[in-house]
């Protein structure tokens, strides 16, 4: 565990003493002013929900996602003529948002007052999910693959004899479908497409689906539907 900074401790220590409306001008004070309240400090606020009753768990994450939308924006100007960010499109700035967002609720280590460096945090899970799309695209480029010595193949003496076997344009048939099933559900939004595995392949039950996506039942729900709408246009 790294050394826990002393004035991190000193910043959050201070925060129950703030009035109510002087806590959304402390956080939105850029990182210059004496006042500023440190990244790390917002992040243990929001993953140990401290004041949540009061809203100021709900003050401190709307802080810092305004603070990850400024950190991801300054790394992604490098990065969004990259190939496999145009392939996912006007999608691609919302789903790193989100993707960093996620990551960081999942924080399961010690957080007293931040134990990283939050914009080196940041930057780490940009690059991760730069790398996830790149092994999207070197998936879909085997899918895409699957059409050559596959779609030729020659059924033997026993797949004909067979009357249950799949005929052999079925089998063709549904390897075309599934190749297709499959591109559709890798350029898919990340939350419509966990809703989707969740549900759809693990069979999880609604509650276990919306703690999984942290989110309501409800929203849980539209996501999978959301996901289910795209699909089912891909295969028309």
């Amino acid at each position: 565990m790294r050394k826990r900074e002393t004035h991190h401790q000193a910043q959050l220590d201070s925060i129950p003493s703030l009035a109510t409306s002087e806590l959304p001008r402390r956080f939105g004070l850029d990182h210059h002013h004496a006042d500023h309240i440190a990244s790390e400090v917002l992040a243990t606020l929001v993953l140990n929900r401290v004041g949540q009753a009061s809203g100021l768990t709900d003050t401190a994450a709307e802080a810092l996602i305004k603070r990850i939308q400024s950190l991801v924006g300054k790394r992604w100007q490098g990065m969004k003529r990259r190939p496999e960010v145009l392939r996912r499109g006007s999608q691609a700035f919302e789903d790193v948002l989100d993707y960093v967002w996620d990551k960081l609720l999942e924080e399961k280590g010690p957080f007293s007052n931040a134990e990283y460096r939050f914009a080196v945090f940041v930057r780490d899970r940009v690059d991760d999910f730069l790398r996830h799309l790149r092994a999207e695209k070197n998936s879909m480029d085997s899918v895409d693959g699957m059409g050559g010595d596959d779609a030729c193949a020659t059924f033997t003496a026993d797949d004909i004899a067979d009357e249950n076997a799949e005929a052999p344009e079925e089998a063709l048939m549904r390897k075309q479908q599934s190749a297709k099933v499959n591109q559709a559900l890798m350029v898919l939004p990340k939350r419509e497409r966990d809703a989707f595995y969740f549900r759809e392949e693990f069979k999880y039950e609604w509650a276990k689906v919306a703690e999984l996506l942290a989110c309501s039942v409800p929203t849980a729900r539209k996501y999978r539907d959301q996901a289910m709408e795209k699909l089912k246009g891909a295969m028309e």
